[in-house]
Protein backbone atom coordinates (compact mmCIF):
# COMPACT_ATOMS: atom_id res chain seq x y z
CA UNK A 1 0.00 0.00 0.00
CA UNK A 2 2.84 2.64 0.88
CA UNK A 3 4.57 1.61 -2.40
CA UNK A 4 1.66 2.69 -4.48
CA UNK A 5 0.98 5.73 -2.55
CA UNK A 6 4.59 6.74 -2.97
CA UNK A 7 3.74 5.81 -6.62
CA UNK A 8 1.07 7.98 -6.82
CA UNK A 9 3.11 10.89 -5.61
CA UNK A 10 5.15 10.84 -7.66
CA UNK A 11 3.08 10.34 -10.30
CA UNK A 12 1.53 13.53 -9.15
CA UNK A 13 4.15 15.75 -9.06
CA UNK A 14 5.30 14.66 -13.04
CA UNK A 15 2.44 15.84 -14.30
CA UNK A 16 2.40 18.89 -11.83
CA UNK A 17 5.86 19.92 -13.39
CA UNK A 18 4.67 19.00 -16.58
CA UNK A 19 1.80 20.79 -16.69
CA UNK A 20 0.94 22.99 -19.32
CA UNK A 21 4.34 21.87 -21.26
CA UNK A 22 3.23 23.15 -24.90
CA UNK A 23 3.57 20.24 -28.17
CA UNK A 24 7.08 20.03 -29.48
CA UNK A 25 8.88 18.37 -31.90
CA UNK A 26 12.50 17.59 -31.85
CA UNK A 27 14.48 20.64 -33.06
CA UNK A 28 15.88 18.07 -35.79
CA UNK A 29 12.50 18.31 -37.54
CA UNK A 30 11.94 21.48 -39.81
CA UNK A 31 10.89 22.67 -43.22
CA UNK A 32 12.59 21.49 -46.40
CA UNK A 33 13.63 17.96 -44.34
CA UNK A 34 14.70 14.87 -45.69
CA UNK A 35 13.61 11.62 -43.87
CA UNK A 36 14.95 7.97 -44.79
CA UNK A 37 13.52 6.23 -47.16
CA UNK A 38 12.51 2.44 -46.66
CA UNK A 39 12.66 2.61 -43.01
CA UNK A 40 10.39 3.26 -40.41
CA UNK A 41 10.76 7.07 -39.47
CA UNK A 42 10.45 7.99 -35.89
CA UNK A 43 8.87 11.61 -35.07
CA UNK A 44 9.08 12.58 -31.46
CA UNK A 45 8.97 15.16 -29.24
CA UNK A 46 7.26 17.02 -25.81
CA UNK A 47 3.81 17.92 -24.40
CA UNK A 48 1.57 17.39 -21.48
CA UNK A 49 1.75 13.70 -19.89
CA UNK A 50 -1.20 12.01 -20.79
CA UNK A 51 -2.08 13.80 -23.41
CA UNK A 52 -2.26 12.32 -27.02
CA UNK A 53 -0.16 13.78 -30.05
CA UNK A 54 -1.31 12.73 -33.47
CA UNK A 55 1.34 13.24 -36.60
CA UNK A 56 0.05 13.28 -40.05
CA UNK A 57 2.65 12.85 -43.06
CA UNK A 58 1.93 11.36 -46.73
CA UNK A 59 -1.54 9.40 -45.74
CA UNK A 60 -0.34 8.28 -42.56
CA UNK A 61 -1.68 9.28 -39.40
CA UNK A 62 -0.24 7.57 -36.12
CA UNK A 63 -0.58 8.73 -32.41
CA UNK A 64 0.79 8.25 -28.96
CA UNK A 65 0.12 9.06 -25.70
CA UNK A 66 2.32 11.39 -23.59
CA UNK A 67 5.00 9.69 -20.92
CA UNK A 68 5.21 10.71 -17.95
CA UNK A 69 8.09 12.50 -18.25
CA UNK A 70 6.50 14.47 -21.16
CA UNK A 71 8.01 12.48 -24.04
CA UNK A 72 6.10 11.23 -26.88
CA UNK A 73 7.03 9.31 -30.35
CA UNK A 74 5.43 7.82 -32.90
CA UNK A 75 6.76 5.71 -35.85
CA UNK A 76 5.78 6.44 -39.41
CA UNK A 77 5.59 3.02 -41.66
CA UNK A 78 8.69 2.87 -43.96
CA UNK A 79 8.32 5.12 -47.23
CA UNK A 80 9.33 4.56 -50.78
CA UNK A 81 11.62 7.46 -52.40
CA UNK A 82 9.40 10.42 -52.84
CA UNK A 83 10.53 14.01 -54.67
CA UNK A 84 6.79 14.88 -53.93
CA UNK A 85 7.09 18.13 -51.19
CA UNK A 86 4.42 17.29 -48.69
CA UNK A 87 3.68 19.11 -45.25
CA UNK A 88 3.90 17.05 -41.73
CA UNK A 89 1.53 18.17 -38.95
CA UNK A 90 1.59 17.43 -35.35
CA UNK A 91 -1.54 17.84 -33.35
CA UNK A 92 -2.06 17.30 -29.40
CA UNK A 93 -5.64 16.71 -27.74
CA UNK A 94 -4.29 19.34 -25.15
CA UNK A 95 -5.49 22.29 -27.92
CA UNK A 96 -2.04 23.16 -28.24
CA UNK A 97 -1.24 24.64 -31.74
CA UNK A 98 -0.70 22.19 -34.04
CA UNK A 99 2.73 22.21 -35.56
CA UNK A 100 2.98 22.22 -39.43
CA UNK A 101 6.17 21.37 -41.27
CA UNK A 102 6.22 21.79 -45.42
CA UNK A 103 8.30 20.75 -48.10
CA UNK A 104 9.20 17.70 -46.90
CA UNK A 105 11.04 14.87 -49.00
CA UNK A 106 11.82 11.35 -48.37
CA UNK A 107 14.96 9.65 -49.71
CA UNK A 108 19.13 9.01 -48.43
CA UNK A 109 20.11 10.62 -45.00
CA UNK A 110 23.59 10.69 -44.37
CA UNK A 111 24.82 11.86 -40.90
CA UNK A 112 28.20 14.06 -41.97
CA UNK A 113 30.47 13.97 -38.59
CA UNK A 114 33.65 14.35 -37.09
CA UNK A 115 36.20 17.21 -36.94
CA UNK A 116 37.15 20.26 -38.16
CA UNK A 117 38.29 18.98 -41.66
CA UNK A 118 34.83 17.60 -41.97
CA UNK A 119 33.37 20.97 -40.81
CA UNK A 120 35.85 22.98 -43.86
CA UNK A 121 33.04 24.80 -46.09
CA UNK A 122 32.89 24.56 -49.58
CA UNK A 123 33.77 28.32 -50.59
CA UNK A 124 37.01 27.87 -48.64
CA UNK A 125 38.13 24.95 -50.40
CA UNK A 126 40.01 24.75 -54.23
CA UNK A 127 38.83 24.70 -57.22
CA UNK A 128 34.74 24.86 -56.07
CA UNK A 129 33.71 28.21 -57.29
CA UNK A 130 32.05 26.61 -60.71
CA UNK A 131 30.58 24.16 -58.17
CA UNK A 132 29.36 26.85 -55.93
CA UNK A 133 27.56 28.82 -58.90
CA UNK A 134 26.14 25.66 -60.04
CA UNK A 135 24.97 24.21 -57.14
CA UNK A 136 20.68 24.36 -57.77
CA UNK A 137 19.88 21.06 -56.22
CA UNK A 138 16.34 21.59 -54.92
CA UNK A 139 16.34 17.92 -54.03
CA UNK A 140 19.91 18.41 -51.78
CA UNK A 141 18.77 19.68 -48.21
CA UNK A 142 21.54 20.15 -45.90
CA UNK A 143 20.90 20.60 -42.08
CA UNK A 144 23.85 22.30 -39.90
CA UNK A 145 23.70 21.20 -36.35
CA UNK A 146 26.12 23.47 -33.61
CA UNK A 147 28.47 22.37 -32.08
CA UNK A 148 27.99 21.93 -28.68
CA UNK A 149 29.57 20.30 -25.90
CA UNK A 150 27.70 18.66 -22.22
CA UNK A 151 28.33 17.08 -19.26
CA UNK A 152 25.26 14.82 -19.22
CA UNK A 153 23.39 13.54 -22.20
CA UNK A 154 20.61 15.98 -23.36
CA UNK A 155 17.27 15.79 -24.87
CA UNK A 156 17.37 18.30 -27.23
CA UNK A 157 19.87 20.67 -29.35
CA UNK A 158 21.19 23.55 -28.36
CA UNK A 159 19.79 25.72 -31.12
CA UNK A 160 17.09 24.56 -33.83
CA UNK A 161 19.59 23.89 -36.94
CA UNK A 162 17.16 24.30 -39.66
CA UNK A 163 16.83 22.35 -42.99
CA UNK A 164 17.74 24.21 -46.32
CA UNK A 165 17.41 23.68 -49.62
CA UNK A 166 20.65 23.08 -52.10
CA UNK A 167 21.26 26.44 -53.28
CA UNK A 168 25.01 28.42 -54.61
CA UNK A 169 24.74 30.26 -51.28
CA UNK A 170 23.41 27.41 -49.14
CA UNK A 171 26.04 24.88 -50.32
CA UNK A 172 29.03 27.50 -49.74
CA UNK A 173 28.58 27.11 -46.80
CA UNK A 174 28.04 23.68 -45.94
CA UNK A 175 30.78 20.79 -45.36
CA UNK A 176 32.82 20.04 -48.77
CA UNK A 177 33.36 16.51 -47.95
CA UNK A 178 29.81 16.29 -47.38
CA UNK A 179 28.55 18.45 -50.26
CA UNK A 180 30.73 16.50 -52.58
CA UNK A 181 29.84 13.18 -51.11
CA UNK A 182 25.99 14.19 -51.35
CA UNK A 183 26.22 15.78 -54.92
CA UNK A 184 27.70 12.41 -56.14
CA UNK A 185 25.24 10.21 -54.55
CA UNK A 186 22.54 12.62 -55.98
CA UNK A 187 24.34 12.75 -59.50
CA UNK A 188 24.01 8.82 -59.89
CA UNK A 189 20.53 8.10 -57.74
CA UNK A 190 18.59 10.77 -58.75
CA UNK A 191 16.95 10.47 -55.18
CA UNK A 192 16.47 13.15 -52.75
CA UNK A 193 19.68 13.05 -50.35
CA UNK A 194 19.46 15.17 -46.64
CA UNK A 195 22.81 16.01 -45.25
CA UNK A 196 23.66 16.31 -41.25
CA UNK A 197 26.60 18.55 -40.46
CA UNK A 198 27.58 17.34 -36.92
CA UNK A 199 31.07 17.93 -36.35
CA UNK A 200 33.20 19.82 -34.08
CA UNK A 201 36.80 20.85 -34.30
CA UNK A 202 39.28 19.24 -32.47
CA UNK A 203 37.15 16.83 -31.25
CA UNK A 204 38.44 13.30 -30.70
CA UNK A 205 36.98 9.57 -31.07
CA UNK A 206 35.86 9.36 -27.49
CA UNK A 207 34.15 12.53 -26.76
CA UNK A 208 31.57 11.08 -29.45
CA UNK A 209 31.34 7.65 -27.15
CA UNK A 210 28.29 7.84 -24.46
CA UNK A 211 29.39 6.49 -21.18
CA UNK A 212 28.30 3.16 -21.22
CA UNK A 213 30.64 2.39 -23.95
CA UNK A 214 33.13 4.16 -22.41
CA UNK A 215 33.00 2.15 -19.39
CA UNK A 216 34.25 -1.13 -21.07
CA UNK A 217 36.25 0.66 -23.99
CA UNK A 218 40.01 -0.31 -23.92
CA UNK A 219 42.68 2.01 -22.94
CA UNK A 220 40.61 3.59 -20.34
CA UNK A 221 43.58 5.20 -18.65
CA UNK A 222 44.83 6.53 -21.36
CA UNK A 223 41.60 8.37 -21.43
CA UNK A 224 41.14 9.50 -18.31
CA UNK A 225 44.61 11.03 -18.56
CA UNK A 226 43.80 13.27 -21.64
CA UNK A 227 40.58 14.18 -20.22
CA UNK A 228 42.21 15.57 -17.02
CA UNK A 229 44.91 17.24 -19.28
CA UNK A 230 42.39 19.00 -21.76
CA UNK A 231 39.33 19.46 -18.34
CA UNK A 232 42.97 21.77 -16.61
CA UNK A 233 43.35 23.84 -19.73
CA UNK A 234 39.94 24.61 -20.07
CA UNK A 235 39.80 25.64 -16.26
CA UNK A 236 43.03 27.88 -16.90
CA UNK A 237 41.20 29.32 -20.00
CA UNK A 238 37.86 29.63 -17.94
CA UNK A 239 40.23 31.84 -15.31
CA UNK A 240 41.77 33.92 -17.61
CA UNK A 241 39.03 34.69 -19.55
CA UNK A 242 37.62 35.68 -15.70
CA UNK A 243 40.53 37.91 -14.79
CA UNK A 244 41.02 39.69 -18.26
CA UNK A 245 37.82 38.88 -20.28
CA UNK A 246 40.38 37.24 -23.48
CA UNK A 247 38.61 34.51 -24.03
CA UNK A 248 40.48 31.23 -25.60
CA UNK A 249 38.45 28.99 -27.58
CA UNK A 250 36.66 25.96 -25.37
CA UNK A 251 38.32 22.36 -25.33
CA UNK A 252 36.08 20.56 -23.69
CA UNK A 253 34.80 18.50 -27.20
CA UNK A 254 37.99 17.04 -26.57
CA UNK A 255 36.80 15.53 -23.49
CA UNK A 256 35.32 12.01 -23.84
CA UNK A 257 31.43 11.86 -24.06
CA UNK A 258 30.97 15.72 -24.37
CA UNK A 259 29.84 15.41 -27.86
CA UNK A 260 27.97 12.71 -28.05
CA UNK A 261 25.74 13.93 -25.26
CA UNK A 262 25.38 17.13 -26.52
CA UNK A 263 25.10 16.44 -30.48
CA UNK A 264 24.24 12.59 -30.71
CA UNK A 265 22.13 11.99 -28.61
CA UNK A 266 19.56 14.46 -29.02
CA UNK A 267 18.85 12.61 -32.65
CA UNK A 268 19.51 9.21 -31.75
CA UNK A 269 15.90 8.52 -32.41
CA UNK A 270 16.48 9.75 -36.12
CA UNK A 271 16.58 7.28 -39.05
CA UNK A 272 19.35 7.65 -41.29
CA UNK A 273 20.89 5.71 -44.08
CA UNK A 274 24.33 5.92 -42.94
CA UNK A 275 27.61 8.02 -41.64
CA UNK A 276 30.46 9.55 -42.94
CA UNK A 277 33.71 10.16 -40.81
CA UNK A 278 36.18 12.18 -40.98
CA UNK A 279 38.35 12.28 -37.58
CA UNK A 280 41.57 11.25 -36.30
CA UNK A 281 43.60 14.55 -36.54
CA UNK A 282 43.21 14.67 -32.75
CA UNK A 283 44.83 11.52 -32.00
CA UNK A 284 47.16 11.56 -34.32
CA UNK A 285 48.94 14.47 -32.85
CA UNK A 286 48.78 13.28 -28.94
CA UNK A 287 51.52 10.28 -29.82
CA UNK A 288 51.84 6.99 -29.87
CA UNK A 289 49.54 6.17 -27.14
CA UNK A 290 46.55 7.73 -28.70
CA UNK A 291 47.68 6.16 -31.77
CA UNK A 292 47.69 2.65 -30.52
CA UNK A 293 44.58 2.72 -28.74
CA UNK A 294 42.56 4.21 -31.55
CA UNK A 295 41.67 0.90 -32.89
CA UNK A 296 39.62 -0.41 -29.98
CA UNK A 297 37.98 3.21 -29.47
CA UNK A 298 36.38 3.47 -33.01
CA UNK A 299 35.83 -0.15 -32.80
CA UNK A 300 33.75 0.24 -30.15
CA UNK A 301 32.81 3.53 -31.62
CA UNK A 302 31.33 1.85 -34.61
CA UNK A 303 29.64 -0.69 -32.58
CA UNK A 304 27.52 1.83 -30.44
CA UNK A 305 26.59 4.00 -33.16
CA UNK A 306 24.68 0.86 -34.82
CA UNK A 307 23.17 0.31 -31.36
CA UNK A 308 22.06 3.78 -30.84
CA UNK A 309 20.54 3.99 -34.10
CA UNK A 310 18.90 0.68 -34.30
CA UNK A 311 20.58 -0.41 -37.21
CA UNK A 312 23.36 -3.43 -37.19
CA UNK A 313 24.26 -2.81 -40.63
CA UNK A 314 24.46 0.81 -40.08
CA UNK A 315 27.28 1.62 -42.72
CA UNK A 316 30.13 4.22 -41.66
CA UNK A 317 32.61 5.57 -44.63
CA UNK A 318 35.69 6.75 -43.35
CA UNK A 319 38.49 9.23 -44.64
CA UNK A 320 41.58 8.16 -44.37
CA UNK A 321 43.91 11.05 -43.03
CA UNK A 322 45.39 13.51 -45.23
CA UNK A 323 48.99 13.93 -45.71
CA UNK A 324 50.33 16.05 -42.90
CA UNK A 325 53.63 16.91 -41.32
CA UNK A 326 57.23 16.45 -42.25
CA UNK A 327 58.64 12.78 -42.47
CA UNK A 328 60.47 11.21 -39.52
CA UNK A 329 61.12 7.60 -38.25
CA UNK A 330 58.00 7.34 -36.22
CA UNK A 331 55.54 8.62 -38.87
CA UNK A 332 52.28 8.28 -36.94
CA UNK A 333 50.53 9.34 -39.36
CA UNK A 334 51.38 6.70 -41.52
CA UNK A 335 50.53 4.02 -38.68
CA UNK A 336 47.12 5.85 -38.17
CA UNK A 337 46.20 5.40 -41.68
CA UNK A 338 46.64 1.53 -41.73
CA UNK A 339 44.65 1.09 -38.40
CA UNK A 340 41.75 3.59 -40.45
CA UNK A 341 42.64 0.99 -43.34
CA UNK A 342 42.12 -1.93 -40.74
CA UNK A 343 38.68 -1.05 -40.16
CA UNK A 344 37.94 -2.33 -43.79
CA UNK A 345 38.11 -5.85 -42.70
CA UNK A 346 34.90 -4.92 -40.40
CA UNK A 347 31.09 -5.30 -42.11
CA UNK A 348 30.06 -2.43 -43.68
CA UNK A 349 32.20 0.04 -43.43
CA UNK A 350 34.62 1.70 -46.44
CA UNK A 351 37.16 4.25 -46.76
CA UNK A 352 37.59 7.55 -48.92
CA UNK A 353 41.66 8.15 -48.95
CA UNK A 354 42.89 11.72 -48.81
CA UNK A 355 46.54 11.27 -48.59
CA UNK A 356 47.29 12.40 -51.66
CA UNK A 357 45.68 15.72 -51.29
CA UNK A 358 47.07 16.63 -48.18
CA UNK A 359 49.41 19.90 -47.20
CA UNK A 360 52.59 19.08 -44.96
CA UNK A 361 52.04 22.57 -43.27
CA UNK A 362 48.13 22.80 -43.14
CA UNK A 363 46.17 20.59 -41.26
CA UNK A 364 43.12 21.80 -42.90
CA UNK A 365 44.08 20.44 -46.75
CA UNK A 366 41.24 22.58 -49.39
CA UNK A 367 41.33 20.05 -51.92
CA UNK A 368 38.19 18.31 -50.63
CA UNK A 369 36.52 17.20 -53.65
CA UNK A 370 38.27 14.19 -54.25
CA UNK A 371 37.49 13.10 -50.63
CA UNK A 372 33.32 13.39 -51.07
CA UNK A 373 33.52 11.61 -53.89
CA UNK A 374 35.86 9.16 -52.70
CA UNK A 375 33.46 8.19 -50.16
CA UNK A 376 30.37 8.33 -52.63
CA UNK A 377 32.22 5.63 -54.82
CA UNK A 378 32.18 3.75 -51.72
CA UNK A 379 28.95 4.33 -50.87
CA UNK A 380 27.34 3.36 -54.12
CA UNK A 381 29.00 0.13 -54.67
CA UNK A 382 28.66 -1.20 -51.11
CA UNK A 383 25.33 0.61 -49.59
CA UNK A 384 23.57 1.11 -52.97
CA UNK A 385 24.77 -2.06 -55.14
CA UNK A 386 25.99 -0.01 -57.89
CA UNK A 387 28.69 -1.47 -60.25
CA UNK A 388 31.32 1.29 -60.05
CA UNK A 389 35.22 1.17 -59.53
CA UNK A 390 35.50 2.91 -55.90
CA UNK A 391 38.75 1.46 -54.57
CA UNK A 392 41.90 2.20 -56.51
CA UNK A 393 45.16 -0.15 -57.34
CA UNK A 394 45.02 -2.92 -54.51
CA UNK A 395 48.48 -4.26 -53.63
CA UNK A 396 48.58 -8.65 -53.90
CA UNK A 397 51.96 -9.92 -53.68
CA UNK A 398 56.28 -8.02 -53.25
CA UNK A 399 58.71 -10.52 -54.45
CA UNK A 400 62.26 -9.94 -54.51
CA UNK A 401 64.38 -12.23 -57.35
CA UNK A 402 68.44 -11.52 -57.50
CA UNK A 403 68.60 -7.49 -57.39
CA UNK A 404 65.23 -6.72 -58.20
CA UNK A 405 61.86 -6.56 -56.11
CA UNK A 406 58.50 -6.71 -58.43
CA UNK A 407 55.51 -5.08 -56.75
CA UNK A 408 52.42 -6.67 -58.54
CA UNK A 409 48.46 -4.85 -58.35
CA UNK A 410 45.12 -5.68 -59.53
CA UNK A 411 42.12 -3.33 -60.28
CA UNK A 412 44.27 -1.46 -62.42
CA UNK A 413 42.99 -1.91 -65.81
CA UNK A 414 44.33 0.07 -68.60
CA UNK A 415 47.97 0.56 -66.12
CA UNK A 416 48.94 2.04 -63.32
CA UNK A 417 49.57 5.83 -63.29
CA UNK A 418 52.00 7.78 -61.10
CA UNK A 419 51.79 11.43 -59.56
CA UNK A 420 53.75 13.66 -60.17
CA UNK A 421 55.09 12.03 -63.06
CA UNK A 422 58.28 10.45 -62.97
CA UNK A 423 58.20 10.02 -59.27
CA UNK A 424 57.45 6.67 -57.74
CA UNK A 425 59.99 5.76 -54.67
CA UNK A 426 59.22 2.34 -52.67
CA UNK A 427 60.71 2.32 -49.07
CA UNK A 428 62.28 -0.89 -48.60
CA UNK A 429 63.01 -2.46 -45.20
CA UNK A 430 66.07 -4.87 -45.07
CA UNK A 431 66.66 -7.42 -43.52
CA UNK A 432 69.47 -6.21 -41.33
CA UNK A 433 67.32 -3.57 -40.39
CA UNK A 434 68.07 -0.29 -43.10
CA UNK A 435 65.09 1.29 -44.40
CA UNK A 436 65.96 3.20 -47.90
CA UNK A 437 63.88 5.00 -50.71
CA UNK A 438 64.30 3.31 -54.40
CA UNK A 439 62.98 4.97 -57.49
CA UNK A 440 60.58 2.47 -59.33
CA UNK A 441 59.60 2.03 -63.17
CA UNK A 442 56.19 0.10 -64.36
CA UNK A 443 57.78 -3.06 -65.82
CA UNK A 444 53.57 -3.89 -66.98
CA UNK A 445 50.14 -3.42 -66.63
CA UNK A 446 49.76 -3.91 -63.50
CA UNK A 447 53.48 -4.46 -61.60
CA UNK A 448 56.59 -1.68 -61.12
CA UNK A 449 60.10 -3.08 -59.70
CA UNK A 450 63.15 -1.62 -57.92
CA UNK A 451 66.78 -2.40 -57.85
CA UNK A 452 67.94 -3.09 -54.83
CA UNK A 453 71.58 -4.68 -55.02
CA UNK A 454 72.46 -7.53 -53.35
CA UNK A 455 70.60 -7.12 -50.03
CA UNK A 456 67.83 -8.76 -48.88
CA UNK A 457 64.39 -7.16 -48.52
CA UNK A 458 61.99 -7.77 -46.09
CA UNK A 459 59.26 -5.52 -46.33
CA UNK A 460 58.06 -2.92 -48.73
CA UNK A 461 55.89 -0.18 -48.55
CA UNK A 462 54.55 2.45 -50.29
CA UNK A 463 53.13 5.87 -49.28
CA UNK A 464 53.78 5.13 -45.64
CA UNK A 465 54.69 8.45 -44.23
CA UNK A 466 53.31 11.32 -42.20
CA UNK A 467 53.13 13.45 -46.37
CA UNK A 468 53.71 10.50 -48.93
CA UNK A 469 55.28 12.22 -51.63
CA UNK A 470 53.90 10.96 -54.70
CA UNK A 471 50.71 8.59 -55.58
CA UNK A 472 49.91 5.80 -57.78
CA UNK A 473 46.46 5.50 -59.29
CA UNK A 474 44.51 3.21 -61.89
CA UNK A 475 43.24 4.71 -64.97
CA UNK A 476 40.13 6.40 -63.23
CA UNK A 477 41.78 8.56 -60.93
CA UNK A 478 41.72 6.13 -57.71
CA UNK A 479 44.88 6.06 -55.71
CA UNK A 480 45.99 2.80 -54.43
CA UNK A 481 46.05 2.52 -50.70
CA UNK A 482 49.31 2.60 -48.70
CA UNK A 483 50.91 -0.54 -47.57
CA UNK A 484 53.56 -2.00 -45.45
CA UNK A 485 53.77 -5.66 -47.12
CA UNK A 486 56.48 -8.52 -46.47
CA UNK A 487 58.44 -9.48 -49.40
CA UNK A 488 58.88 -13.03 -50.56
CA UNK A 489 62.29 -14.10 -51.94
CA UNK A 490 62.59 -16.45 -55.10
Amino acid sequence: MRNKVIHAVMMAMLLGLSAGAELKLSAVFSDHMVLQAGAPVPVWGKSDPGTEVTVEFAGQRKSATVDVDGSWRVDLDPMPVSSIPRGLTASSDANDPAIHYSDLLVGEVWLCTGQSNMGVAVRKCINTAQDIAAADYPLIRFCNVVPDTAEEPKAELIRKPGWEVCTPDTAANFSAVGFYFGLHLYQELGVPVGLIQNCYGGATVVSYMDDETLEKTPARDVIQREDARYRAIQAERDRIFAESGVKKPGIMQRVSAHCYNAMIAPIISLRIRGVVWYQGETEALSGQQTVDAYRGWFEDYLSMMRRKFEDPNLPVYIVQLAGYGANDDRNLWAQFRQIQQDFLELPYTGIGTAYDVGEEKDLHPLNKKPVGTRLALSALNQTYGKEVVFRGPEVVSAVQKGSKVSVAFTNCPGGLVVKPAGAGNFTAVFVDGEVQDFPAETVSEGTMQFEVGDKKVERVRYAFKNTPEWALYNKTGLPALPFDLEVKIK
